[in-house]
């Protein structure tokens, strides 16, 4: 039988995520523009290098809101603090809210600058990380942040952020239950800015990997088999994510 890879201590995880990043863009450069997240998850602002990492810190606010990913952080810690090579700063460190807290290290990548270099370097971080405890990902845009979950997550970030009256989002999930099969047949009696809303608020769920319009189908419950390859790389089986339900909303 395998045996399974060590996890970091509790004590070491609390001082990462309770910590500053590793590494910090203080001014827009002309290859990275720094994109502020304010995250409701961890309480502060956490700020993306780039529009990738922007897509996908938006893209784990939502997990979070669902009760999927228990908390995250951008630019986490420097692999020489595992032992690995110093000044290397993964992007992103994800802590699941699965019975064992998985753990997720990403790193976001423009796939037209994965070289085959940059693809050995991704190995190796891979070697190194997952015995001692820790998933592997590579996310970039033309997978897991490509168009259109990158427009989607934006439109329901922006539907988190105004939040209609209360009567208005029951009215809504009253609505697709009794019938509603695509979001269209909503917009025509809420509108736009309230449906989507309504989707930030898990009253409704729809496949955010997909354009989201008028033809989107409405989902009886959180499409966790649409989201399980995000995560399907490394030490972890995710088909433990088939089994997670949403979680009530965060206050």
């Amino acid at each position: 039988m395998q045996k399974k890879p060590p996890r970091p201590s509790t004590a070491w995880l609390d001082a990462v995520f309770n910590s500053p990043p590793r590494r910090d863009i203080q001014r827009h450069s002309k290859t990275t523009t720094r994109w502020p997240h304010y995250s409701e998850c961890s309480g502060s602002w956490m700020y993306g290098e780039g529009a990738n990492e922007y897509t996908a810190l938006l893209l784990l606010e939502y997990f979070w809101r669902l009760g999927i990913v228990r908390r995250f952080k951008p630019q986490p810690f420097v692999l020489s603090e595992v032992g690995g090579p110093e000044k290397r700063v993964p992007d992103l460190l994800v802590e699941m809210a699965d019975a064992v807290h998985s753990l997720y290290v990403i790193q976001i990548k423009a796939k037209r600058f994965v070289s085959a270099e940059v693809q050995e370097t991704f190995d190796q971080e891979r070697v190194q990380l997952e015995p001692l405890g820790f998933n592997h990902l590579v996310w970039t845009d033309r997978d897991a942040l490509g168009s259109p979950t990158s427009h989607s997550v934006r439109h329901v970030d922006a539907g988190y952020r105004f939040k209609p009256p209360v009567s208005v989002m029951n009215a809504i999930a009253t609505k697709e239950k009794t019938g509603s099969r695509v979001l269209g047949e909503l917009l025509d009696e809420f509108g736009w800015d309230d449906v989507i809303s309504a989707i930030a608020q898990l009253k409704l769920f729809v496949n955010i990997t997909k354009e989201v319009n008028e033809n989107t189908n409405l989902l009886p419950s959180f499409p966790a088999h649409e989201y399980r390859s995000l995560f399907a790389r490394g030490n972890a089986d995710a088909g433990w994510f088939e089994s997670l339900r949403p979680a009530q909303i965060h206050d």
